[in-house]
């Protein structure tokens, strides 16, 4: 039967909350790497206006794997490109939530990182990937989460190659502004910059928007009815029992800022989020309780963050 289906009616059942127009034409591996890139994959969406930062990230990339590259060619030696036209703009756009998911389903390794556009991440993390990430694959199997910190630079910073030059740099940004690293509450800057181990993140929010290493198969999928909303993403996977933890060595850069949304999509997307927020608690909570896990640890995060929601609405759902 799945077969006999033409390509875009299977991605329109893939992405069934997207209008089918959005998936008429959409091409995995319209690029396909020569090869693949060591278990793991960062991914990113972008439009063809910022082709020229998917460039800057897999010289980046590469440099990380060979030390090299020699052309145009070789900078794309790992970089697969699905390809999404969308048949007309009278039907919508397909939300970046979904580019996600359509990246992360065809990702080839076991293990992907989402880098928004603007972000590089830290030019050792795949040489320290490749040594340690054995140490967390039991963590990775039970869908928890790795954090990199990210952090912003001034203009006349360089990229920086070190977590030593980062906190001078991090510093400096300090001392001349009040602005705080992305993140710093839930990741706890002041604890990385002190620490040489794993750590777990301890006070999550619901707004947590990290760059994170994780499963490709074993944390839930990104929410598609959001245009925009990388917590949500988290938010899920924390509703269903990930933890958190903050590599101790390895960061990412942001570079410059990048906006998908109009304003009046902001307001929407904020509005819809908390409605969500809700949603979840008020599922998580049914779904645990009839399971019979409500009074064990699995329900731990349920009740952090959900306790308000759980007296106003839960109340009918947990068996007393």
């Amino acid at each position: 039967m799945i077969d006999t289906l033409s390509h875009e009616v299977k991605m329109s059942k893939l992405l069934s909350h997207v209008h089918y127009g959005t998936t008429y034409k959409t091409e995995p591996y319209w690029l396909k790497a020569d090869r693949s890139s060591h278990t793991l994959t960062l991914l990113t969406n972008l439009s063809l206006k910022e082709w020229s930062y998917l460039r800057q990230l897999a010289k980046h990339w590469q440099v990380n794997i060979q030390q090299e590259y020699a052309s145009e060619r070789d900078v794309f030696r790992y970089v697969d490109v699905h390809l999404l036209v969308v048949k007309s703009e009278s039907i919508g756009i397909l939300s970046h939530n979904s580019e996600r998911n359509i990246a992360r389903l065809y990702a080839r390794t076991d293990y992907v990182c989402d880098m928004p556009v603007g972000i590089l991440p830290s030019s050792h993390l795949l040489s320290n990937w490749k040594k340690s990430h054995t140490n967390y694959i039991h963590l990775l199997a039970q869908g928890d989460v790795l954090v990199l910190p990210h952090f912003k630079l001034l203009p006349h910073h360089s990229m920086p190659t070190t977590k030593s030059q980062l906190l001078q740099y991090h510093k400096e940004i300090n001392d001349s502004s009040s602005t705080l690293p992305l993140n710093s509450n839930p990741t706890n800057i002041d604890h990385w910059i002190e620490t040489t181990s794993l750590y777990k993140v301890d006070h999550y929010e619901h707004h947590y928007n990290p760059i994170a290493i994780h499963s490709k198969t074993v944390v839930p999928w990104c929410p598609e009815r959001f245009l925009d909303k990388r917590s949500a993403c988290f938010f899920t996977s924390y509703m269903s029992g990930s933890e958190f933890y903050v590599l101790p060595i390895d960061y990412a850069v942001q570079l410059f800022a990048r906006d998908t949304l109009r304003p009046i999509d902001h307001v929407i997307e904020l509005r819809l989020y908390t409605k969500y927020y809700w949603e979840q608690c008020v599922y998580q909570t049914r779904q645990l309780n009839t399971l019979g896990l409500w009074a064990g640890p699995q329900s731990l995060h349920v009740r952090q963050q959900c306790s308000r929601v759980i007296f106003y609405w839960g109340k009918r759902f947990i068996q007393k």
